[in-house]
């Protein structure tokens, strides 16, 4: 996952914050960028405006790096910096208040650009996947400066990322690129672990249990169903180990379940009790034949 920059441009005669901006590329390069678009492009913006009149001094804006995340929070980063700047009367050239991107852009003009990207054929699609697989893998190093990022993002930060997605479902078409994009891709050992150490350091709130409950409580009982058999199925024939057994019981002890909990079990327990007691009925006519054989 990229990470997102949240940098300021100041003025370099008396050091003052005069924009607030995110990129995922590196500073100098974005900065190169700023002054590319103001004395090439002679973009008609109030910070091109800006740096022009720095030009005309002879001077170029400094560029720093204030915060950074690797998530989509970026827009709530950049909307806090450039409320903090102006409560402490920073004179800024944004003309927005940050997390809209380019503010010239107005929604009928981004309709037309989600539109040419839509339309893009089958080879360009391919083209631009192949391009990006050509790039090479992130470092050690960089993979944990990312990882050092993401667990630095405030609580409140990842609550409003959270509720962003509150209510959003995947189409069935996207559930089915998800699965076969991920067919065949085994999860090495290392990764594993990895994922169940951030799972065993994740602690849930009461309020996230019970909106997990409430979540599961307003599916439709044939999707319920559905989910069921698919974990159901996923589990047979792999046996766990005593460690992960003793895990579990140690996990469990202490908890009191709720009553929908308990009913939801002991339902489990018979329909598990009556598959059991169908397959030795099944089994019982055979081994009776069997036994006639023999005496004849």
């Amino acid at each position: 996952m990229k990470i997102t920059r949240i940098y300021v441009l100041t003025d370099p005669r008396d050091g003052a914050v005069r924009y607030v901006g995110k990129t995922i590329k590196t500073l100098s390069a974005r900065l190169s960028g700023h002054v590319s678009l103001a004395l090439v492009r002679k973009a008609k913006t109030h910070t091109a405006n800006w740096i022009r009149a720095l030009n005309a001094e002879g001077l170029r804006p400094k560029i720093a790096e204030v915060d950074r995340c690797c998530c989509a929070g970026w827009a709530d980063l950049e909307c806090a910096w450039i409320a903090r700047y102006r409560a402490e009367g920073a004179n800024l050239t944004n003309t927005t208040a940050g997390g809209a991107g380019d503010p010239a852009r107005s929604p009928e003009v981004r309709a037309k650009f989600a539109a040419i990207a839509r339309a893009r054929s089958p080879e360009t699609r391919a083209l631009l996947s192949a391009a990006s697989k050509r790039r090479p893998p992130h470092s050690i190093e960089a993979r944990k400066k990312m990882s050092e990022a993401a667990r630095s993002i405030a609580p409140e930060v990842r609550k409003r990322v959270g509720q962003m997605a509150v209510g959003k479902r995947h189409s069935d078409e996207t559930k089915a690129k998800m699965s076969a994009a991920k067919q065949g891709k085994a999860v090495s050992a290392e990764a594993r672990a990895n994922m169940s150490e951030a799972q065993r350091r994740r602690v849930r709130t009461e309020a996230e249990r019970e909106a997990q409950r409430r979540a599961w409580a307003d599916k439709p009982a044939e999707e319920k169903a559905a989910l069921s058999a698919m974990w159901s199925a996923q589990r047979t024939g792999r046996p766990r180990s005593a460690e992960t057994r003793a895990k579990i019981s140690a996990a469990q002890k202490g908890r009191k379940p709720s009553p929908e909990a308990a009913a939801n079990h002991l339902a489990a327990q018979q329909r598990r009790r009556a598959r059991e007691a169908a397959q030795k009925a099944a089994t019982r006519p055979s081994q009776a034949l069997v036994l006639v054989g023999a005496g004849a």
